[in-house]
This record gives C-alpha cells, sequence and structure tokens, in this order.
C-alpha cells in the first residue's frame, strides 16, 4: 500500500522508516496519507486555467469553496481548482487563521473586510477582493468563537 507521509522535517526519516518496517510504501502518489497530529501545511497545490499545477502560499488564500465535485481556492491572483476534498483541504490549514462557515466554504480570518448581520442567525462577509460568502445557521456559534465576537 503508496503512503504519502506529511510530518515536521526532523521527524520524517524515523516516520517513514517505521511505515516501511511495517509494510508500507512510501510514496508523493500514495493513495493514502499520513499527516501527524498538528502538522499544518504552509502551501496547497492547485490548477490555474491553463492546466499548470501552481503552489499556493496559505497566505495567499481568501477562501476555498466547492459546488458539487468542483473545488475552488480563490486568492487576489484568481482561482485555483483543485482535485483535494474540501473536508481534506480544512484538515490541512491551521484553524487559527482558517474557518468552515458552511457546509460548501472555508474562510482566512486575515481575509475578511467585513461582517455583516443577516437574517436568522447568518453573517455575509465581505472578502478583501470584494466577493461575498455566508456563515450559515449551522456553523454560526463556532464562527463566532473564531473571530472572538
Amino acid at each position: 500500500m503508496k503512503v504519502k507521509v506529511h510530518c515536521q522535517a526532523d521527524k520524517k526519516d524515523k516516520i517513514t522508516t517505521m511505515l516501511q518496517n511495517g509494510g508500507f510504501e512510501i510514496s508523493e502518489q500514495g493513495e493514502y496519507e499520513f499527516i501527524e497530529a498538528n502538522f499544518h501545511f504552509t502551501t496547497l497545490v492547485g490548477i490555474d486555467n491553463e492546466k499548470n499545477q501552481c503552489f499556493i502560499e496559505l497566505s495567499d488564500i481568501l477562501y476555498i469553496d466547492s459546488s458539487g465535485r468542483d473545488i475552488v481556492i480563490h486568492t487576489q491572483e484568481g482561482a485555483f481548482r483543485t482535485n483535494a476534498t474540501l473536508e481534506n483541504l480544512e484538515r490541512k490549514l491551521p484553524p487559527n487563521e482558517f474557518a468552515r462557515i458552511s457546509k460548501s466554504t472555508i474562510v482566512r480570518k486575515d481575509a475578511i473586510k467585513k461582517i455583516s448581520p443577516s437574517f436568522q442567525m447568518r453573517f455575509k462577509l465581505t472578502l478583501k477582493n470584494k466577493d461575498s460568502v455566508y456563515v450559515t445557521r449551522s456553523y454560526y456559534y463556532n464562527f463566532i468563537n473564531f473571530i472572538n465576537l
């Protein structure tokens, strides 16, 4: 079984050896991922309109949304598609910087320019690029805790 390993650099050799001794093959194309607890990525991989693979710094991300199976990472420079699931991306992002605000949207705290109350326990968020996203009722209290209201 092929496994992709994500962990702190100083632990990578030890963890890789342990997994290999357990019969796992370590590969960047692994069908499964081993992610160390509290490990957060510094970049995500996206695909631009010309189908080029791009590395996107977390600090450049404004929000990530999904529509069906299409997951799009939005930045000031444009939108990038990714093959990852929203749940997988959410686990890779630092929880003090990013929050799930609806079933289909994750937002970066620093990207929020304006918070407007909406009806029935909802918020409308205006982002730095002037896009608007909504905090749904299901995520209302989590969002309040996230921004320390």
